[in-house]
């Protein structure tokens, strides 16, 4: 991507285009509402927060658009992390509920909730689109198949971070 999401302010946060090497929007994010950002989908940043909620941002305006509300996320306290399928369709989202969170972007509707065990504190998808891997509050790491959304991994060992390879096919777990 060309665009990055900056923040030094737990309540604004900047659009910053490199091609051209400056700030394209700044968007006052609602009170309590930062935890993971998301860029380009749908040309949207997608901002989770402490409030147990998702907002959607336009990249361009920085005007709301839409949320994500606790009810469809399950009435989690916070949103930790947010990651995108690789055809920015589909957001996966990792709060303090058991579970992880598929949203259609395009649909503005839950796809599924699949059951994780503990709460999930980050979340990345296969550049193929193919896994997401979640890890716990535990430091557990989990691997759910995405097409099923069935879980294919559980670690029996505890990690601090996960990064899928370029290829999706090896998973870091450090």
């Amino acid at each position: 991507t060309d665009r990055w999401a900056l923040s030094g302010k737990p309540d604004s946060l900047q659009i910053w285009d490199r091609t051209v090497d400056r700030e394209i929007v700044s968007i006052q994010l609602i009170t309590g509402a930062f935890g993971a950002v998301i860029l380009d989908v749908c040309d949207q940043i997608l901002v989770g927060g402490r409030d147990g909620v998702v907002r959607s941002y336009s990249c361009s305006t920085g005007a709301l658009i839409q949320e994500i509300s606790k009810a469809e996320l399950g009435s989690p306290n916070y949103v930790y992390s947010l990651a995108a399928s690789p055809d920015d369709t589909v957001v996966v989202i990792g709060t303090t509920n058991p579970q992880l969170t598929f949203w259609d972007v395009r649909g503005s509707c839950v796809l599924a909730h699949v059951p994780t065990g503990d709460y999930v504190v980050e979340v990345t998808t296969s550049n193929d689109g193919k896994y997401v891997a979640c890890r716990a509050t535990t430091g557990e790491v989990i691997i759910i198949e995405t097409g099923s959304r069935q879980e294919v991994f559980r670690s029996s060992s505890t990690y601090d971070r996960i990064a899928f390879s370029p290829s999706g096919r090896l998973l870091a777990m450090y």
